[in-house]
């Protein structure tokens, strides 16, 4: 954690140096610098699960997926959900501009998720940079849902209220956050959901510095703020045990080392985020692989987190933006890797994306994974 409030400014700085040289490249030039490549995983075998509804009475897992990694799970009884991230700015917003949480862009996902207000019983962000945690404060002081993270994500809902109470004469909702460091397990319903501490996927030099391994979001008076403001605190990959389903969320590709812990847990679904992979070196995306595929084993693999997080939500999904033809996420050499990987294991376990908002009932694919045993 980075403590010394000299050192704070300094990679502040930095970065804020760095993001001025970025934009004046981007000012002199012109708005066709800015495009959307098609998604990184649009290629034969994998399909994107149909929309279904739940049957009546059943307990049967049904998502719904929003973009990013924000997905709602509900069984009929209870519904929780990651992220709770909706707001949507452009590139050049994001990365030089003070960002805050556009309640009524909230208000519009949440009646496009068709979502009553009072059955959403948890948000879980699964870290605290903005692109997961801005808009989770707000959803839940919207929603009564309890907001459950670390210390970062406390004091992002800290900020809310405070922001809430200073800024309203009358009573206002506010979030209600609920500490998970030292538990680890909360129950919504028969979602019994697991809190494993993982690695976040590096970012380059000034970046990590910034908002990486190792940074806690500082106590504040307002949700807003730079991008470098939202600092990551603990990066967290659920496993959730659920009778009619037993599958696991990541919400970034980084290295999942403690997942060995889930290897003999026969998982029906994997949601494996694989934003930014592009960026990352051979050696890294085999291990990234082993340490999450590789490991448990699931029978299906969704991808989650690829999507552009600055690209208009009312339109259909496309990939990371690109600037000056250089891509967050290096699509080509993304898909490159997946395409390989997919082609090696579709002959024994599912691969899929997700439609927007639709509902898709999470059927549990027969039989067990057989390609536990062909793994070296």
């Amino acid at each position: 954690m980075f403590s010394n409030p000299m050192i704070r400014a300094d990679r502040r700085w930095f970065c804020c140096g760095l993001a001025t040289l970025t934009a004046t490249m981007l000012m002199v030039g012109c708005a066709s610098w800015v495009s959307y490549p098609p998604s990184p995983v649009a290629f034969d075998g994998v399909e994107v699960l149909p929309s279904s509804e739940r049957r009546h009475g059943s307990q049967e897992v049904s998502v719904q997926f929003f973009g990013t990694s924000t997905l709602t799970f509900f069984d009929g009884s209870n519904r929780w959900m990651t992220d709770g991230w909706f707001a949507r700015h452009t590139p050049f917003q994001t990365l030089f501009t003070t960002l805050t949480p556009n309640e009524g862009q909230i208000q519009d996902a949440l009646e496009r998720l068709d979502l009553d207000p009072n059955d959403i019983q948890a948000i879980i962000p699964l870290h605290a940079h903005f692109d997961h945690a801005m808009d989770a404060p707000v959803v839940a002081a919207h929603t009564g849902a309890r907001l459950y993270g670390d210390r970062s994500i406390g004091r992002l809902a800290q900020a809310y209220n405070a922001q809430q109470i200073r800024n309203s004469d009358t009573p206002t909702a506010t979030a209600t956050f609920c500490d998970i460091s030292d538990k680890r397990l909360i129950e919504v319903g028969d979602f019994r959901i697991h809190f494993l501490d993982t690695n976040h996927i590096p970012f380059p030099c000034p970046i990590e510095a910034a908002i990486g391994e190792g940074t806690t979001v500082e106590p504040r008076d307002q949700l807003a703020g730079k991008v470098w403001d939202f600092e990551m605190g603990t990066s967290w990959t659920l496993y959730v045990d659920h009778p009619a389903h037993q599958f696991i969320v990541t919400g970034t590709a980084g290295l999942m080392s403690g997942l060995d812990a889930y290897s003999d847990k026969n998982i029906d679904t994997l949601f494996l985020s694989i934003g930014a992979i592009g960026r990352q070196d051979d050696d890294y995306l085999k291990e990234f692989w082993r340490s999450t595929v590789e490991t448990v084993w699931p029978k299906r693999v969704v991808f989650i987190h690829w999507d552009s997080f600055t690209g208009s939500t009312q339109e259909p999904f496309t990939g990371m933006a690109s600037i000056l033809g250089y891509s967050i996420g290096q699509e080509s050499k993304a898909s490159a890797f997946l395409r390989k990987k997919v082609a090696g294991l579709s002959h024994c376990m599912e691969f899929a994306t997700l439609p927007r908002i639709d509902n898709v009932v999470l059927t549990r694919p027969e039989g067990r994974n057989t390609c536990v045993d062909a793994r070296p």
